[in-house]
C-alpha cells in the first residue's frame, strides 16, 4: 500500500515541461468530519461498540502543481492536527454505556486533478477530483479497552475551486472537498477487541499558489 505513494508523484510529473508551469501551493484547511466507530470490546462482555460523531480538524496542505491549458494535475500531502474524539459503547448487559476516547492523527498522499470550467477576467472556476492514501495512528482507550491505529487505508475526493490571479506568479485560491475513505481496524488486544475507524467530511481550504518558472 505504501508504494502506492509514489503514484501521484508521476503523474503530477506526466505533463510534458514545454506543456506546463510549475507551482508550489500552501495552503490550511477546516473540515468538518463524521467519525465512525464500530467493533467489539470482549473484555468487558460489551457485545459491540457502535458511534458516531461529529468533529472539525484543522490542517495544512502542501502540493507541487503542474498546469497546462486544459488541466492541472497535483501531488498533495495533507497534515491533519491531532484529534480527540470522547463517546460512549453499546449497552452491556448490566444495561450500562461506557466511555471511550480517541486520540488520532492523520496525513494523506495523493493526487489530484482539476479542470477550468469558465474563466472571467482574472479569477476562474474548476471542478476536481483526488485520490491516494490516507495514514492514521492513535489510541483508542477506555474501561476494558487499550487499543492502538497505526494503519493506512486509500481516500477519495470530489471538489470546487476558484482560482484568482494576484500577480503573474501568485495566485489566491479557496477549494470546497468532499473526502471519503473505508474503514481502517485498531490492532486487536489480547482478548480480541477491535474497532474499525472510517470518517468522511468537507473540507474548506485556503491558499496561495506561487508559479516557479
Amino acid at each position: 500500500m505504501r508504494r502506492l505513494a509514489l503514484i501521484p508523484l508521476l503523474l503530477t510529473l506526466a505533463l510534458p515541461a514545454h506543456a506546463a508551469e510549475t507551482a508550489l501551493v500552501f495552503g490550511v484547511s477546516q473540515s468538518w468530519d463524521k467519525h465512525e466507530f464500530d467493533g467489539n470490546n470482549t473484555s468487558r462482555a460489551i457485545s459491540s461498540v457502535h458511534h458516531s460523531q461529529h468533529a472539525q480538524t484543522n490542517a495544512l496542505s502542501l502540493r507541487l502543481a503542474r498546469t497546462s491549458a486544459s488541466v492541472t494535475l497535483e501531488v498533495e500531502n495533507h497534515i491533519s492536527a491531532p484529534v480527540t474524539l470522547e463517546g460512549k459503547t453499546a449497552r452491556t448487559r448490566w444495561g450500562r454505556r461506557l466511555a471511550y476516547k480517541a486520540k488520532l492523527r492523520t496525513q494523506r498522499l495523493g493526487a489530484n486533478i482539476w479542470t477550468p470550467v469558465t474563466s472571467r477576467n482574472a479569477t476562474t472556476l474548476s471542478l476536481g477530483a483526488g485520490a491516494g492514501i490516507r495514514h492514521t495512528s492513535g489510541d483508542i482507550t477506555g474501561p476494558g479497552l487499550d487499543l492502538s491505529i497505526d494503519d493506512t487505508a486509500p481516500y477519495a475526493l470530489l471538489g470546487a475551486r476558484v482560482t484568482h490571479a494576484i500577480s503573474d506568479r501568485k495566485s489566491a485560491l479557496i477549494e470546497a472537498r468532499y473526502v471519503t475513505s473505508p474503514p481502517i481496524r485498531s490492532w486487536a488486544d489480547a482478548s480480541g477487541s477491535h474497532i474499525d475507524h472510517e470518517v468522511a467530511g468537507l473540507e474548506l481550504i485556503v491558499g496561495l499558489a506561487l508559479t516557479l518558472d
